[in-house]
């Protein structure tokens, strides 16, 4: 870890130039879930020609290297670089609910640098309570890594098993959930709908928490306004009081929202994950028209 931190005050230019470097590499030389990237890429944008579906392919790549590279700044980067760097547009529509009294539930995907999105957002909620939901990792170090990363500036990196009790443990105060929501969850219990083009599950937790909690639900779209700056802004999804007759309500908007987010700008979103591995379950009710 202190190697780490050494290297990570290298400057910037120094790794963009590595970020280059990665993605050439990753593209040409390793070819890194070239497959899954091209495959994932035909299936979402059948629409697109073959030549727009490679320039979206290479800047894939290349936001890639920038995000890994980025990811390792945040060990020593300093709060006024990273608010350089990251800019809320609306973040009114997230601290005058706070301001209220009210618990707010934060979605986004794997949008742009999502490490950053957290980061930068635990800079302007000081000092609201942030639970940041995570997967632990298998690999320690890397899992220890990541939450002393996330923990920076704030927030509270929450195994995702342990949500509802530290969600509990906040409730009569304003606080905000945080959870990048669009991981595949296993096929038998995902709620399945239509997300570009394909049928995809999702992870349950987030509508339940947010009607058990009384949540208000945004979502946070991240853009990328110049090679290493961003802009975040809110969207409203839903807020209290719920009505449970419509479960589903909160996690239709959601894949509304993220897929809008990557029409908008494809080339930012994680590609190499394979996403659409598992298959509807027979019997499985899937919900919103393709």
């Amino acid at each position: 870890m202190r190697f780490l931190r050494v290297i990570s005050r290298l400057p910037f230019w120094f790794w963009y130039g590595v970020s280059d470097v990665l993605a050439f590499l990753a593209y040409r030389v390793v070819r890194y879930r070239r497959n899954v990237v091209e495959e994932n890429l035909h299936r979402a944008f059948p629409e697109k020609s073959d030549a727009e579906r490679q320039r979206i392919t290479k800047d894939f790549y290349r936001n890639l290297g920038d995000v890994i590279v980025e990811s390792l700044k945040t060990i020593s980067i300093s709060p006024e670089a990273l608010r350089r760097r990251v800019r809320p547009v609306n973040p009114e529509l997230l601290l005058d609910p706070l301001a209220r009294g009210e618990g707010v539930l934060v979605m986004t995907s794997h949008q742009c640098n999502w490490e950053w999105l957290l980061l930068g957002s635990s800079l302007f909620l000081a000092p609201y309570p942030i639970l940041a939901v995570y997967r632990p990792l298998h690999n320690q170090f890397f899992d220890e890594l990541m939450q002393q990363i996330r923990g920076r500036f704030g927030a509270t990196p929450t195994p995702d098993r342990r949500l509802l009790r530290e969600v509990a443990t906040l409730r009569n105060q304003p606080f905000v959930t945080a959870m990048v929501a669009d991981q595949a969850p296993a096929p038998e219990h995902g709620y399945w709908t239509h997300f570009l083009h394909q049928e995809t599950a999702f992870f349950r937790g987030s509508d339940r928490i947010a009607q058990a909690a009384g949540l208000r639900v945004l979502f946070t779209r991240m853009v990328r306004v110049g090679r290493g700056h961003y802009e975040i802004s809110f969207t409203p999804i839903a807020a209290p009081p719920y009505n449970q007759e419509e479960p589903s309500q909160i996690l239709d908007r959601y894949v509304e929202e993220a897929e809008a987010a990557i029409r908008a700008t494809p080339a930012d979103w994680l590609w190499s994950h394979k996403r659409w591995k598992h298959r509807r379950p027979e019997g499985m009710p899937i919900t919103r028209t393709a």
